[in-house]
């Protein structure tokens, strides 16, 4: 069984704020063009590779801290019955 002190809650709490800062560029990186109204898929085709390779490492990574916050959401639900706490976990992953 883990202990987990306020310094594990709030490293995981952390994780989640900079996974979804990740996710939040990764996707920027993605669909946004400046003053462009063409379609998504017509954006897309004109970034430089570089670019969409960026968006999705950054996506990848943001994974990584988004199940750490799923720990931590785990946590504050054991109170409720560990059955319940665990479906909520394995449903937050990505």
């Amino acid at each position: 069984m883990f202990i987990f002190n306020i310094w594990s809650l709030r490293l995981f709490g952390i994780s989640g704020i900079i996974g979804s800062i990740l996710f939040i560029i990764g996707d920027l990186l993605y669909n946004h063009v400046p003053g462009s109204k063409a379609s998504p898929t017509i954006k897309m085709s004109t970034l430089p590779e570089s670019r969409l390779l960026n968006a999705g490492t950054l996506g990848m990574i943001g994974c990584w801290f988004y199940t750490l916050a799923a720990l931590h959401v785990y946590i504050a639900f054991r109170p409720a019955g560990e059955p319940f706490a665990s479906i909520l976990f394995w449903l937050l992953l990505p």
